[in-house]
């Protein structure tokens, strides 16, 4: 009855998505294959911004032997999820936790 149906619906929605199978996953696993086979050979790299993604392009750039220096403009890392240490020693969030495509 409509009981089953109910269930099997939400069967569905609780499948995982098939990230492998999206165009997203399929470009960052070839980014990420090139440069695993790149030769940074210890070859130093820029990387503007401390935030979310220059961390993670500076993770990749040492993995494929490169030397990445980031450079942030603040004295934090972490951009729009950093946290920090105010005077009474209490850790303050920005308390991002959603990203809007515009900000």
């Amino acid at each position: 009855g409509c009981c089953r149906r109910a269930l099997a619906r939400a069967a569905d929605i609780a499948r995982p998505a098939g990230i492998k199978r999206t165009a997203n996953f399929a470009e960052a696993a070839a980014l990420s294959a090139e440069l695993a086979r790149a030769r940074g050979e210890g070859k130093t790299v820029a990387v503007i911004g401390g935030g979310l993604a220059g961390l993670s392009t500076a993770k990749y750039l040492s993995d494929a032997g490169f030397r990445p220096t980031v450079l942030e403009s603040r004295g934090l890392l972490g951009g729009k999820v950093a946290a920090w240490k105010d005077a009474d020693g209490d850790t303050i969030e920005t308390g991002l936790h959603i990203f809007f495509g515009a900000y």
